[in-house]
């Protein structure tokens, strides 16, 4: 758990750095991130032995998982602007047709 929960860190830190996510959304991502660690100190010291049984680690993978689709959502949503102004341009500022209905 604590690598993932290392990685998904990282990957916050490298959509902030590369403009992929806003100060407001890494803030918010770091925050739930934050709250799993939280939850699952609670966890070791209410266990048994302060060991986590595998109904904690199904519930800690569930929540890193929320925030591991929320981090990737919101770094695609940026990708498909950017992409989208790019094509715009390239089409002399024509909006798309998609784009009236």
């Amino acid at each position: 758990i604590w690598q993932r929960q290392k990685a998904l860190m990282t990957n916050i830190n490298q959509g902030q750095k590369n403009n992929q996510l806003t100060d407001k959304e890494a803030k918010s991502l770091r925050k739930k991130l934050s709250a799993v660690s939280k939850k699952k100190a609670k966890m070791q010291r209410d266990a048994d032995g302060g060991k986590l049984s595998s109904e904690n680690v199904i519930e800690l993978e569930k929540d890193m998982n929320d925030i591991s689709v929320e981090i990737k959502k919101l770094r695609l949503e940026k990708r498909v602007k950017v992409l989208e102004k790019q094509k715009e341009k390239e089409d002399g500022g024509k909006k798309r047709w998609w784009k009236k209905l």
